[in-house]
């Protein structure tokens, strides 16, 4: 029980959980009818690839979360630095194996996000700004390949293109309060992030900033008739309600318990537009990403 916990908790289930979705997501949003193994296999590799890029990341940081992140897989003793050394080559191991059995395309996206999450836990991540816009493209992409493994010959494409934007904006505002979660471990660890830089109030002015821009950008699909009432319905209740309440509490108060949940609303929020943009089109995925939820944000 001890190590099940532990290897969820490295791998971060959730997160995995969102990368699978995304790529299903990205997938059935486009015109053409998907391929639907490839769109299953990738799906994989994307939570593979992710679970191996959270555990690199838990393996660099265990001095920094000792600070920050006590009760983490590492720092708790749960897991040793071995045993998510194992885990971390064995999803990235996985994900490239099942990448060589689709087109070449997906598998220079695997071998690119691959290298990008590597480079990013070695060195980007405690840079400011750079580390959290990287991980910012990389949720986009993650949507966007989705595309890319339905069988269509490119990734920017309309289906796929808006909700890969809210993607972006949504990870970047996440990362920069996780940034300021993490300032006083990053600080003693050495980082040059964003808050160590400019403080913790001006990083959360910026995330604000991002936030009331997904508000904003959000309600566009509105006015264009691009979605169905669904949309409308779970993007208001769901995303925007939540977005705007974080907001408001930023502005006002600055405590460990209000950072955590403010990342962890970014997080359903996610889920919720996922869930939206396909809510019309995809009742099945729609019920499949509901039993996700309790996964995703405990």
């Amino acid at each position: 029980m001890k190590h099940t916990l532990g290897f969820f908790g490295l791998i971060r289930i959730q997160n995995c959980l969102i990368a699978f979705s995304a790529v299903i997501v990205g997938g059935f949003l486009q015109t053409s009818v998907p391929e639907y193994a490839d769109l299953f296999l990738f799906a994989i590799v994307a939570a593979l690839i992710c679970g191996s890029g959270n555990a690199l990341n838990d393996i660099l940081d265990i001095e920094s979360d000792r600070i920050n992140h006590p009760i983490r897989p590492l720092p708790s003793g749960l897991l040793t630095i071995r045993q998510a050394s194992i885990i971390a080559v064995v999803f990235a191991s996985g994900g490239m194996i099942i990448s060589l059995f689709l087109a070449p395309p997906l598998q220079l996206i695997t071998l690119v996000v691959s290298a990008l999450l590597v480079w990013y836990n070695v060195s980007l991540k405690k840079t400011p700004l750079y580390g959290n816009l990287l991980i910012a493209f990389l949720g986009a992409l993650t949507v966007l390949s989705g595309g890319v493994a339905s069988g269509e010959s490119i990734a920017l494409l309309p289906g796929s293109a808006f909700p890969a934007l809210m993607a972006f904006m949504l990870h970047f505002a996440r990362e920069v309060i996780k940034d300021v979660q993490d300032l006083h471990g990053d600080q003693a660890a050495g980082g040059r992030t964003f808050p160590i830089i400019s403080g913790a109030r001006p990083a959360l002015r910026l995330a604000a900033v991002i936030l009331a821009l997904i508000v904003v950008v959000s309600l566009a699909p509105l006015y264009l008739g691009w979605y169905g009432s669904w949309y409308t319905v779970l993007v208001i209740v769901g995303v925007d309600f939540p977005l705007l309440a974080a907001l408001v509490r930023l502005r006002n108060e600055l405590t460990a318990r209000l950072l955590s949940n403010a990342s962890r609303a970014l997080k359903l929020a996610m889920i919720v537009g996922l869930i939206a943009v396909t809510a019309e089109r995809l009742p099945v995925l729609v019920l499949i990403t509901l039993c996700e939820l309790r996964i995703a944000c405990y």
